[in-house]
């Protein structure tokens, strides 16, 4: 496998007040080039109208863009679901600072779920190191579910990311069994504030479509799910050599 997860390196937590939040560091220090994701939830009551991100940062200088949004109205309150990410410049990446389009205070919350990866394509820009992405919205007593991405994978083995966000109903969440080769690297669950999660898989075969699943043991919830696929770096990408009058992938490091 290409990619790995950069041990230790995640970082969660929640917020229900003001218009930006310093969630911390990561637990433990990046390597240059490793790409940091953060799955970010934010849900407020449906008075005070949709929020979304505004921009993430943290104090190594490292340029955040956002990679995929899903919003929706449940009637009661709006959810919004963010995928963020940044290349890491080789230092710890310290004091991610969230800022969101409006004031939490009495509106709404926040939750956070952010791991680091080695492995991954470096390109800049919103979106730019995805391959193919999906996303979806729903009120059910599970599971959450992307649904299945539109296109395939361009590439074999790369990393397969499952983005869960609700609005804080105090749930053990849980990786889904549509893809029982999904594990969560990074959650803030059993919260009454928000509530996100990260789970990760390898894509596998070059051609493949993509699905992302979240459950839970009982109850009804406000749910935002994705599915997004990263890019492998170029000194992991898989490399086609012949055999037998095939192109045959294989991986390079």
């Amino acid at each position: 496998m290409a990619w790995a997860r950069r041990a230790g390196a995640i970082l969660t937590g929640t917020e229900n007040a003001g218009t930006s939040k310093d969630f911390g560091d990561l637990g433990a220090a990046t390597v240059a080039n490793d790409r940091v994701i953060a799955v970010i939830g934010v849900s407020t009551i449906h008075s005070a109208g949709a929020f979304s991100v505004s921009s993430v940062t943290d104090t190594q200088g490292n340029t955040w863009n956002r990679d995929l949004q899903e919003q929706h109205d449940f009637g009661t309150d709006f959810g919004c679901l963010e995928v963020w990410s940044a290349v890491a410049n080789g230092t710890s990446v310290t004091h991610i600072t969230v800022t969101f389009s409006g004031n939490l205070t009495a509106t709404g919350g926040a939750a956070v779920a952010i791991g680091a990866y080695s492995g991954i394509s470096t390109a800049v820009g919103a979106g730019a190191a995805l391959d193919i992405s999906k996303s979806s919205s729903g009120g059910s007593t599970g599971p959450a579910d992307s649904g299945t991405t539109a296109s395939n994978t361009t590439a074999a083995n790369e990393l397969k990311i499952g983005a869960y966000a609700d609005d804080g109903v105090n749930k053990t969440l849980s990786a889904g069994t549509v893809d029982t080769t999904y594990s969560v690297f990074a959650k803030l669950d059993v919260s009454t504030t928000e509530e996100a999660l990260l789970e990760d898989a390898d894509s596998g075969a070059s051609g493949s479509s993509a699905r992302a699943e979240v459950t839970w043991a009982s109850g009804t919830v406000n749910w935002n799910m994705a599915v997004l696929v990263y890019k492998l770096s170029a000194g992991g990408a898989a490399a086609q050599v012949p055999y037998n009058n095939y192109m045959v992938p294989i991986l390079t490091q």
